[in-house]
């Protein structure tokens, strides 16, 4: 239909689309420089890397950027360290909560834990999207004998009876809509992802 559509890219793409052109209309312009981007930044860095800086910029939800602030803001964690030695908060991620966290970026709203939960309980509600989201995680990581049935049952089982904590029921944030707004539109395509982090 000659018109530019979305999808398909690969995470490079995402990474450079994240960094340069979070707010650009989608144009065959746009889309051929984070063509070229991304493969200059194939050529200089190992996959690895990349998947690295791709997780460390990506949106979670729930203002959490990269996924040390989403391990931090879902689950609590916090980095230690020594005088010598630092773990970051993503290293203390158990199998449940690194695939729900696989999930996230996908629709980060949509799938944003504080929205589907029990109000009384903390605990997501049974056939929420987000526990239907970590379901399918879960099962492509059997499917790709990366992980056992029974490892996945039980990582299931782990988030259907976590009981989320916001970031507001221990930090207080004044204006929190607006905070976000500001975040979200105005630092973000302002600085980068990668940059507000710093």
């Amino acid at each position: 239909s000659q018109a530019i559509v979305g999808g398909g890219s690969t995470i490079t793409q995402q990474l450079i689309k994240n960094q340069f052109f979070t707010y650009q209309p989608r144009s065959l312009q746009v889309k051929s420089e984070e063509a070229i981007l991304a493969y200059g930044l194939t050529q200089q860095y190992p996959k690895w890397k990349i998947m690295e800086m791709y997780l460390n910029t990506v949106y979670y939800g729930d203002l959490n950027y990269g996924v040390e602030a989403a391990a931090e803001g879902y689950f609590n964690l916090q980095p230690t360290c020594t005088p010598t030695h630092c773990v970051p908060a993503t290293a203390q991620l158990d199998l449940a909560q690194a695939s729900f966290l696989a999930g996230l970026p996908q629709s980060p709203s949509y799938y944003n834990p504080f929205d589907n939960l029990d109000s009384n309980t903390h605990r997501l509600i049974p056939g929420s999207p987000t526990l239907v989201r970590h379901h399918e995680v879960l099962q492509s990581m059997v499917q790709l004998n990366m992980i056992t049935s029974k490892e996945a049952a039980q990582a299931q089982e782990e988030m259907e009876k976590y009981q989320f904590q916001p970031y507001t029921a221990t930090h207080t944030m004044q204006a929190p809509h607006f905070v976000r707004y500001v975040v979200d539109q105005v630092l973000v395509p302002l600085l980068g992802a990668q940059n507000l982090l710093n």
